[in-house]
Order: C-alpha cells, then structure tokens, then sequence
C-alpha cells in the first residue's frame, strides 16, 4: 500500500514538472513565407522576402532582436570552392549584405505570428543566394551569441538560374 502511494506521488510530481518547465519556455517558429523578384535591369534583380515568426508555445514572447543577412552561394566564391575542393562538409557562405530588423516592443501571443518584410537588391551576377532571418529575445548584436537568450533562425536558397535577367539593350 505504501509504494502504491509513494508511486502515485512519483508520477504526479513529475506530471507537474513537465507542465510547469513547458509553460515557461518560450517556443517560436520563423519560416520564410513568400519570396518575390523583379529584374530592376541586366545589373541588378529586387527582392523580397517575408519572414513569419509564429508562438507555438503557451507563453507571450517579446522579441528584441531580428538579423537577416544574403549569402552568395552560386557562382561559388574562391574561398568556398577551395574548401568544397577539400571535401569540408560545413561551408560558410560568404555575405553579400546584412542588416537588424527593427522589432523593439513586439510580443507575440502563444497561437499568434508576426510578420516582417525585407527588401533588398543584389546583382544579377549572383545566381543563387541563401537567406537568413535570426529572431531573439536578446539585447545584443548576431556576433555576441554569448549574450542571446533564446534564438530562432529561418534558412532560405533563392535560386535564379532559371530567370536570368537579360539585357534590354540589342
């Protein structure tokens, strides 16, 4: 009778362990939602791209930080395609542009998304791209990731080998 009571204790401790610790997490998802691209001439291709950053989580997050930055992926950099030559398997994509994403006094409810848009332009040399949107509840910059408290990041490869922008001028 005694461990019959003392194992019915046991699973209730641990059940109200695992509820408490899972409201207090903060969970989000961030995704890429929409992509859109204009030829703005033969140099020069407009893009946009919608970060979607949802709570799936059963606690109000507030959001301090956003970073996205364009990696040049295709034409292969020198320094990139020297380590593909050597059969490195994590590559570190050389940056074309970065910047913050303003997100000061946003809170995303639990069941709720924010959205944020950004715009950029690129050269058309640029045949491929990977986009990276990074959220966090931090007070600090993507460089000090000691500092960040939770952070959540969102990978995208735009490829425009198939749509290339062609000269208007024959």
């Amino acid at each position: 009778m005694i461990l019959a009571v003392i194992t019915i204790i046991a699973i209730a401790s641990a059940g109200l362990w695992f509820y408490i610790r899972g409201d207090k997490d903060p969970m989000l998802f961030i995704d890429t939602e929409k992509t859109d691209s204009y030829c703005l001439n033969d140099r020069s291709r407009f893009i946009r791209v919608e970060f979607i950053v949802r709570n799936i989580g059963n606690v109000p997050v507030p959001l301090n930080l956003g970073y996205f930055k364009i990696n040049k992926i295709f034409p292969l950099h020198g320094e990139v395609e020297r380590f593909y030559g050597k059969r490195k398997f994590r590559v570190q994509w050389p940056e074309i542009y970065g910047d913050r994403l303003n997100l000061s006094n946003i809170k995303i409810m639990p069941n709720e998304a924010h959205s944020e848009a950004v715009d950029f332009v690129i050269s058309t040399e640029n045949l491929a791209v990977e986009v990276v949107g990074i959220v966090s509840q931090g007070d600090t910059n993507e460089n000090d990731t000691d500092k960040l408290t939770e952070a959540w990041e969102a990978r995208k490869i735009i490829d425009f080998r198939d749509s290339p922008c062609e000269s208007s001028h024959s």
